[in-house]
């Protein structure tokens, strides 16, 4: 019998560097990520944000997270700053 195919995921990422307008030493990341086999879209306002993105798709996976990242993302629910609730735009 053949192993199962890995489940794939693959990301469109569009970022650009945007000063901001308290500080103008002061540059953020801005943009739209995309998850492709889903269609699923979200504005990005910081590479964190990219990565919780990314973290939210791939562990239903079976994908176990580091602690760091499930500490945060605790963190994140508790606030009720979750990035699946916060960017849709």
């Amino acid at each position: 019998m053949a192993a199962p195919e890995p489940e794939r995921h693959s990301f469109i990422v569009r970022l650009r560097l945007e000063e901001t307008n308290e500080r103008v030493d002061r540059r953020t990341w801005r943009g739209q990520v995309q998850h492709v086999p889903s269609g699923d879209q979200r504005s990005v306002r910081g590479l964190a944000d990219l990565g919780e993105f990314i973290a939210a798709h791939v562990e239903p996976s079976g994908i176990r997270l580091g602690r760091s990242w499930r500490i945060r993302r605790w963190l994140l629910r508790r606030r009720g700053d979750v990035i699946a609730e916060r960017h849709d735009d």
